[in-house]
């Protein structure tokens, strides 16, 4: 399978950046693989990860969360071929596969009415049944459901929204995402040694390296952090 890429979308310029390692960070710090130099684009912004079906893009811990296809990121999330991420107004890239992507089907040309020889060709009508609707009314009936929209969120929001969420854990120091890097790329290892011992049927050794890649965060320091524990 090609490997995915971040191409870039215009009026954002530069190369194409391969997703050739997991975690994959971008941001403005020097060990991002993917860097944005542009002001108020912290050191670690977002972070795509791979994981066994397929890439997954989420938002580093207190920094502002990038959009996906215009909206902005809650949740650690699947990417798609083709959706765009947006870092800032000028940093955009496409998610592209390299999948086979499927055209839209175009509508068929329209019909046209026999001619007379040597006459132009004329468009045929449909004629349209019944009576035709006035537009103030549409205008009327789409103002009205507006309205009822407006106030039933309202209501909802006054009444049945849960108390405001609490805030993100602080931000690793430098020497802890250096740590959470190097404990990333083990458990990574071994969830892959895992996979494969478990494609061939060896479920108890797959057991013992899936086992190890979580011992791997349990015996560091960083097993009490807010941000990585969860």
């Amino acid at each position: 399978m090609p490997v995915p890429k971040l191409v870039p979308v215009p009026p954002t310029s530069g190369q194409p950046a391969a997703l050739d390692r997991s975690p994959f960070w971008i941001g403005a710090g020097a060990s991002c693989a993917l860097r944005i130099y542009l002001p108020g684009v912290p050191d670690r912004c977002a972070a795509i990860q791979e994981r066994e079906d397929g890439f997954y893009l989420s938002a580093f811990p207190g920094a502002k969360a990038p959009r996906l296809n215009g909206r902005e990121l809650t949740q650690p999330t699947k990417l798609e071929d083709g959706q765009v991420l947006e870092i800032a107004p000028a940093a955009k890239w496409e998610f592209v596969t390299g999948a086979e992507r499927i055209k839209p089907v175009e509508e068929p040309e329209p019909e046209y009415a026999e001619a007379a020889p040597g006459g132009p060709r004329k468009r045929r009508r449909r004629r349209k049944s019944g009576p035709g609707f006035p537009l103030w009314a549409t205008a009327a009936i789409v103002l009205l459901v507006a309205i009822g929209v407006g106030g039933g969120v309202l209501v909802y929001r006054a009444y049945f929204s849960g108390p405001e969420p609490p805030p993100p854990p602080p931000p690793l120091t430098q020497f802890e995402e250096q740590l959470y890097d190097s404990l990333m790329i083990e458990s990574t290892k071994s969830i892959e040694r895992g996979a494969t011992l478990l494609d061939y049927g060896l479920k108890d050794a797959a057991l013992k390296e899936f086992v190890k890649a979580i011992q791997n965060f349990e015996a560091s320091t960083l097993r009490d952090n807010p941000w990585v524990k969860p």
